[in-house]
Order: structure tokens, then C-alpha cells, then sequence
């Protein structure tokens, strides 16, 4: 996905052939530097297409893009709960279950998907923007 191009999206494979059993679709932004997502204001924001919409999702930061710590509060709680709806849809980063020291340097999120409004398990996005403060 181009993030300077609208016409571009990020497309998951589906669970074709998969016999009863949903594969986990995961989505990893490296940022190559350090940035804190523990500002006031930093939020993630994602656009899906409506329809393939990626639900179950589990948000998770690395500070190294080997060792990723879970930003959700609980499986009942995740930071992203997203909607199936083709419209932007935002989340505060200010609801991770995180410490804000754990939040200050952050190299790369994943996010994994358990589950697709999609009956063919498959997920699109459109658009994704990453709000926080570039560390000096």
C-alpha cells in the first residue's frame, strides 16, 4: 500500500481451502525510527472497504520489530473495534493498556486480524494514518 497514493489498498488473502479453519491475516508498519505514540492526540486511524472489514483485531508495538508487546486491554476490549462501514474509522491510542513509558519508542505495529465481515475471511484497506510525535 502506497500511503501517498489514494488509489492504492492493502488486500489480505482469504481463507479459500482452508477447511473450517480461519488463517490470521497480520499487517506489520515499520516506521525505521523511533516515534511516541504516548502524546496527547496520537491515534491510529483505518479505512476499510465495506464488507471486508478486519474484526477480532489485536494491536501490538515493538520497540525493536523483534519483541512485541499487546496494546489491548483484554480480549472483550481491543484498541481497535472496528465497524463494518467503508468511512474512516479512528482509535485513540490513549486507551492502550500499555504504560506510557512503553508507548515512547515505538519502531513497528502489527495488527492481526482474526476474523473478516467477509465470508471469504478476506479484509481491505484503503487508508491507514498513524498519528504520534517523530522522537528526537
Amino acid at each position: 500500500m502506497d500511503l501517498d497514493n489514494d488509489c492504492t489498498c492493502w488486500n489480505s488473502d482469504g481463507d479459500t481451502g482452508m477447511a473450517n479453519k480461519k488463517k490470521t491475516k497480520a499487517l506489520l508498519i515499520n516506521f525505521n525510527r523511533l516515534v511516541d505514540l504516548s502524546c496527547k492526540g496520537a491515534y491510529i486511524s483505518v479505512m476499510f472497504q465495506g464488507g471486508f472489514v478486519g474484526l477480532n483485531c489485536s494491536t501490538f508495538v515493538s520497540s525493536d520489530g523483534k519483541e512485541y508487546k499487546c496494546m489491548d486491554v483484554d480480549d472483550d476490549d481491543p484498541l481497535i473495534d472496528a465497524e463494518d462501514t467503508n468511512i474512516a474509522q479512528k482509535f485513540d491510542f490513549s486507551s492502550s493498556s500499555l504504560s506510557l513509558n512503553e508507548m515512547k519508542a515505538v519502531k513497528c505495529i502489527k495488527l492481526t486480524f482474526e476474523g473478516s465481515t467477509d465470508f471469504y475471511g478476506r479484509i481491505t484497506i484503503y487508508k491507514l494514518e498513524i498519528w504520534g510525535k517523530e522522537n528526537d
